[in-house]
């Protein structure tokens, strides 16, 4: 939160919180920037359930899943901690001995919604989906080429394993754009990647990254 707060310029911001689970990201955001809007992607039926119940100011929530093209998708759901759920199946030994339900959701792209609610511009998006990250920036390559996407965050760790993806693949997707990537280390202290190189590719657990235009 404090680098997502370091990276937006002005109080009435307009975000995108791809992932958004129960919404403590959210609510925190909005704590410190109440005048901020929020457009919220979840899919999870246990995470919309508890979200219908807990109000979130000058938040959409948007029941569906975020991916590179519209229509549907299965999500495993597991049974205790919704905030895990992937568009695929989880693999990594962190959770192996977790149990996981499937559930059909809807797809849609970051290009769709941003065309769909008329923004101009996207101070931030935060992007937390086990994984499926890298499809989640190809479904916003329209607006991200356009410079309407301003910065955003994302996770690279043992989620990737499932989608097999790699490192190198954010970064050729991002670094032609213009957009300069950070490691989030602890305490939001900001670890500059000016330069490609394999020990990026880290699939222990899971690192933030922040993606900024120059």
């Amino acid at each position: 939160m404090r680098v997502a707060l370091a990276a937006i310029h002005r109080p009435d911001a307009v975000v995108i919180d791809v992932g958004g689970g129960r919404g403590d990201w959210t609510a925190a955001l909005l704590h410190a920037l109440p005048m901020a809007r929020v457009l919220m992607l979840e899919p999870s039926a246990p995470a919309l359930h508890h979200l219908r119940e807990r109000y979130l100011a000058r938040t959409t929530v948007i029941p569906a899943a975020a991916g590179d093209h519209p229509g549907s998708a299965v999500l495993h759901v597991p049974r205790w901690d919704a905030a895990i759920a992937s568009l695929h199946v989880r693999r990594d030994s962190y959770f192996q001995q977790e149990q996981f339900q499937p559930q059909p959701v809807q797809v849609v792209t970051l290009d769709q919604v941003i065309t769909a609610f008329g923004l101009a511009v996207v101070d931030f998006v935060k992007i937390d989906v086990e994984g499926h990250e890298l499809a989640v920036l190809r479904g916003a390559r329209h607006a991200l080429q356009a410079g309407r996407i301003k910065a955003l965050a994302f996770e690279f760790g043992s989620g990737n394993l499932n989608s097999r993806t790699f490192f190198h693949d954010f970064w050729d997707e991002l670094r032609p754009l213009g957009f300069h990537l950070q490691r989030i280390c602890p305490g939001g202290v900001l670890l500059p990647v000016d330069e490609y190189y394999e020990d990026l590719e880290h699939f222990r657990g899971v690192s933030n990254y922040l993606a900024a235009l120059r």
